[in-house]
């Protein structure tokens, strides 16, 4: 080790011995690396220096980046105030992960006149021999890291291609002693969970099958992590407990790698990662249908998931969407069948005032246009009280009928078949759900010249009891 570079302005500056671990599990069990790095202060003070500091915060954080390394933050900070005189690492890679942290680190300490230091020698930013190892040993570091995940992903993606890789099974699903996924022994889990699904195709909401749950008091079994082991726990649901269950791709029998993905952000000048953002099905790595036994089929999945996406709203102006509150009878699911737009109201007040329905604005800038054909309408009780807001029921003309359509059906048939004097009695829509398909026969045109008002007679006997979407 070459001792010429230390000089004595090194010497009345302080030492720093920087200590780094990558995860938390290195910390508790690779306790000769710790002692191994602690050395360095024994080896600071024989080199001559009088005030040795140690830095070992960031002990369980990855060298990847600076985020939450405040160890690194500090080293920087003294190094840039002309305090440290020699900085003290076992190895490039303990410092820095990334070759700008690691650059940034050899700039400071080459303005600053800063020494480097670990098991193999000194080194002198300043030198360019010095530099260039300095730098290869950063790039071998990065390198290395690199190839480390390298290999572990695609020993992961190999694994999940065979349907092997199975790390943590839901509520519902344990592993067999040959490693294969199976259903829960448990007889009073497996029907809780099919009571679940069964409910879910009967309202077509999740909220609407939380709110059964709430007021039957069923409870759902979860999974807690103790001492033991999995323990099984039995309480009442809330919105999230359902809406995984519905749409776990494991329920349908399928095996699935890669329903989630990492996005990378800069926030506030530092890299922000955030996991578990979620990929549409073309999106998944590895899809095996029939994997193991399902509750359902995949087909049934496929219809669920579809029901709970139409079931959202704010999803754009030609999303199919959920039935609305509101006193209009069919609001929010009557569209123009010209240009496929959800129907607003828009009237005119004071003399000569109009009232009709036209497709809604693509946007909400100005310039955006509505769709040019308007539906003429008026008032189902003009003679009544008015109040400020008008989208109570509306008496549409058989001749403007074929400018209506409902979702799922296309032309005037569509309307005729869902007013309210043509719907099955027995016939029940939750609001908070969108509609099934509409069939395209239905009664002739003068049937919709009935007023779409808004009894609450008519509308409790045409639509029944309707809930929030979800």
């Amino acid at each position: 080790m070459s001792l010429d570079k230390i000089t004595p302005e090194h010497l009345r500056r302080k030492a720093i011995v920087y200590i780094r671990q990558s995860t938390p599990d290195q910390v508790r069990h690779n306790r000769e690396s710790q002692r191994r790095q602690y050395a360095l202060a024994d080896k600071a003070t024989a080199m001559g220096w009088q005030v040795v500091e140690v830095i070992d915060e960031d002990l369980g954080r990855s060298g990847t980046t600076t985020a939450g390394r405040s160890g690194f933050a500090r080293l920087v900070a003294a190094v840039c105030l002309r305090e440290v005189g020699v900085v003290f690492s076992a190895e490039a890679s303990r410092l820095a992960r990334n070759n700008r942290d690691w650059y940034q680190l050899l700039d400071l300490c080459s303005l600053m006149a800063t020494l480097i230091v670990d098991f193999d020698g000194v080194y002198d930013p300043r030198l360019l021999n010095d530099r260039l190892l300095l730098g290869l040993k950063g790039t071998m570091s990065e390198f290395e890291l690199g190839l480390i995940r390298q290999r572990a992903h695609e020993a992961l993606r190999q694994m999940a291609q065979r349907g092997e890789l199975i790390t943590c099974l839901p509520i519902g699903y344990a592993r067999s002693a040959d490693g294969r996924c199976e259903k829960d022994p448990d007889q009073r889990v497996q029907h809780a969970l099919q009571v679940v699904f069964t409910k879910f195709a009967e309202y077509g909401s999740v909220r609407q099958v939380l709110l059964w749950c709430r007021q039957e008091g069923v409870m759902l079994p979860a999974l807690a992590i103790g001492p033991h082991g999995r323990q099984v726990i039995w309480r009442l649901p809330v919105y999230n407990n359902i809406h995984k269950i519905l749409t776990n791709p494991i329920y349908a029998g399928a095996y699935v790698f890669g329903r989630t993905t990492t996005r990378t952000e800069m926030v506030g000048g530092e890299v922000v990662k955030t996991r578990g953002h979620r990929q549409e099905i073309e999106a998944w790595d590895v899809l095996i249908r029939d994997h193991h036994e399902g509750y359902i089929a995949w087909e049934v999945y496929e219809r669920h998931q579809q029901q709970i996406r139409e079931n959202a709203r704010m999803k754009g102006l030609m999303a199919r969407g959920p039935a609305r509150q509101g006193p209009s009878l069919l609001s929010g699911l009557l569209r123009c069948a010209r240009c496929g737009r959800k129907l607003g109201l828009v009237s005119k007040r004071g003399a000569g005032g109009e009232a009709g329905v036209m497709g809604k604005r693509m946007g909400t800038q100005s310039l955006a246009r509505r769709c040019p054909h308007r539906v003429p309408a008026d008032p189902a009780d003009p003679s009544g009280p008015r109040s400020n807001d008008t989208r109570g029921g509306l008496a549409v003309s058989s001749a403007h009928a074929g400018l209506l359509a409902l979702p799922g059906a296309g032309g005037h048939d569509a309307v005729h078949g869902r007013v309210a004097g043509d719907r099955d009695p027995g016939a029940r829509r939750t609001r908070g759900h969108a509609p099934g398909p509409v069939p395209a026969q239905g009664p002739p045109a003068a049937a919709v010249a009935a007023p779409l008002r808004a009894g609450t007679a008519a509308r409790g006997q045409a639509l029944g009891s309707r809930g929030p979407a979800d």
